[in-house]
Formats: C-alpha cells, structure tokens, sequence
C-alpha cells in the first residue's frame, strides 16, 4: 500500500476544502501526533498503518460513515477490501457518539478528544468565524456543544495518560476560553481536576 501518497491526497483534500477552520489539516496533524503520543505512554502495539490512515482521513467527508473519497483513494490504490474495511472501522470510532471496539479505534477517539482543549485549533476557529459573521451561529453551536461534551468526553476517554492531559490542559483551555469567546465552559469535577 502507497501510505504515504494516501496521507498526501488527504492533506491535499484538507487544504483545498476543509469541512471547516476546526477540522482542517492542522487539526488532522495534531490527531497523528496525539495518537502517536497516546502509542508511546501507554505502550501500545497498535496497527500503525490503519491508524496512520484513519488519522489523516477522520474528518475528510466529516459526518459520512462511508468516506466515499477515501474509498476511491484506496479502491485506486488497489488496497484489499478487508483493509479498506479496518481503515474504516477505525475512522468510524473516532465520533463522540460512536462506539470504540478496537484500540486504534479508542487511541483514535482519545487523540481526536484531545482537540477539545487545544488553544491553537480554537484560536484558528475563532479567527476564521470573526472574518465571517455571517458564521457566528456556527460559533455559538459549536460553544454550546463543547460546553455540554467537555465533562462527558473527559469521562469517556479510555488511557490514563490522556486524562491526565486531558485534565491539566482543560484548566488552562478554559481560562483562555473565557477571555476569547466570553462563553464560560463548565469546571471538570474537582476529583478529576
């Protein structure tokens, strides 16, 4: 398989046309290198390959179960049907309504998850919806939405290592929230904190 072209038509698809300034090519860097992350402190022995993919193609056709795009990419790649089925089993775990059976499938939830507290993605989003106000419904969704996942996302994550994290990045995430958005997100639990 031609992993590396794979990654590439990813990155071009995101730069071209991303689902939005929150899910766009910097966001699916920072899933790899969350995931990569959760690989080394958990010790895990993954299918790196599948995940790899997974990573970079999560939110290509964001809210589509059969990533047409990416089945084309691999169809023309001439990847076996039972490898484009455990590519897509992996990316179809990585939503917070999802059920996560496998663990690229829980590394690729947490390693999304992650992107809730990330200064650098929000920041980005922010700067992208203020150049449009035709967007500030968008905004006031996408706030809405975090404030009621951010304590049941932390509850489901799966790997200490990413609560941890998790944890000690939200109390930092929050502070700047605030002062950016002037949208107060609720306080994780104080045992959790």
């Amino acid at each position: 398989m031609m992993v590396n072209h794979l990654i590439a038509e990813a990155k071009t698809i995101l730069r071209a046309s991303p689902y939005d300034a929150a899910h766009a090519l910097d966001h699916h860097q920072r899933v790899w290198n969350n995931a990569k992350w959760i690989i080394k402190h958990e010790k895990l022995e993954v299918d790196d390959e599948a995940l790899y993919i997974a990573a970079w193609w999560h939110d290509v056709d964001k809210g589509s179960s059969n990533d047409p795009r990416l089945i084309a990419v691999l169809r023309r790649h001439r990847v076996p049907q039972s490898r484009i089925d455990t590519i897509l089993a992996i990316m179809n775990q990585h939503s917070f309504e999802d059920e996560q059976t496998t663990i690229e499938g829980k590394i690729l939830f947490d390693a999304d998850k992650l992107e809730y507290v990330s200064r650098e993605r929000w920041s980005k989003f922010l700067t992208a919806l203020q150049k449009d106000p035709a967007k500030q419904d968008t905004l006031k969704a996408y706030q809405i939405a975090l404030a009621e996942r951010i304590v049941p996302v932390y509850h489901r994550l799966y790997f200490d290592a990413t609560k941890q994290r998790f944890a000690k990045d939200y109390q930092q995430y929050r502070a700047w929230h605030l002062s950016q958005f002037k949208f107060p997100l609720p306080p994780l639990p104080p045992h959790l904190s």
